[in-house]
């Protein structure tokens, strides 16, 4: 029995990657909106890395569920990294992006470590761009790419938000010395533009 390829340690350790990544695309003032609760430790890398606010965005149960609750942040003409772990349902993902494009966002980037193939193979047109580390088969399993994958509880998700506002908060551990994901060129996927009405 081969054992498992492990890319990242955790969930932050992953967020740092990507957010090294988004950092070379020199967005300007991008809001950063996580799927929770798995996309909570990568979206406060994320936000922490180009100093904004982390808007959370509860992981529904389908297509529908996953719309935006009555706190949504103001993403008029923003350009919106909408944040994942890898394991949001592919409806919820298209669900939250049409949304946010519904609510005025220029554009929606999808921003993962792993990204499932069969997410490439069936573009969304509301997502402009998808910026990832990895992308896997639908045969292999997100958590199998992770050292560490333990559930996100209610406390974790606060400690990360209060971390963000705290000014005084210590910096992210930092990446082992190996070579990164993040070292290699940008692997990014243009989706095809919207139509217009």
């Amino acid at each position: 029995m081969s054992s498992r390829s492990v890319h990242f340690a955790d969930r932050r350790a992953a967020g740092r990657e990507l957010a090294t990544r988004i950092l070379r695309l020199a967005l300007p003032d991008p809001v950063v909106v996580a799927v929770s609760p798995g996309g909570v430790h990568i979206g406060f890398e994320i936000a922490r890395a180009v100093a904004g606010p982390l808007h959370l965005l509860p992981n529904g149960n389908g297509g529908a569920s996953a719309g935006y609750r009555p706190h949504s942040p103001n993403v008029l003409n923003r350009i919106v990294l909408l944040v994942d772990d890898g394991t949001a349902p592919t409806d919820d993902l298209r669900a939250a992006a049409r949304q946010l494009r519904h609510e005025g966002a220029s554009r929606v980037m999808l921003a993962t470590p792993v990204l499932r193939g069969s997410f490439v193979d069936t573009p969304e047109p509301v997502i402009d761009e998808i910026v990832y580390l990895l992308r896997i088969s639908d045969d292999e399993r997100v958590e199998d790419q992770f050292g560490d994958f333990h559930e996100v509880g209610e406390n974790e998700i606060q400690h990360f938000l209060r971390d963000l506002r705290d000014p005084h908060s210590p910096p992210a551990p930092p990446l082992e010395g190996r070579p990164t994901l993040a070292d290699r060129p940008i692997l990014r996927v243009r989706t095809p533009p919207v139509n217009p009405a």
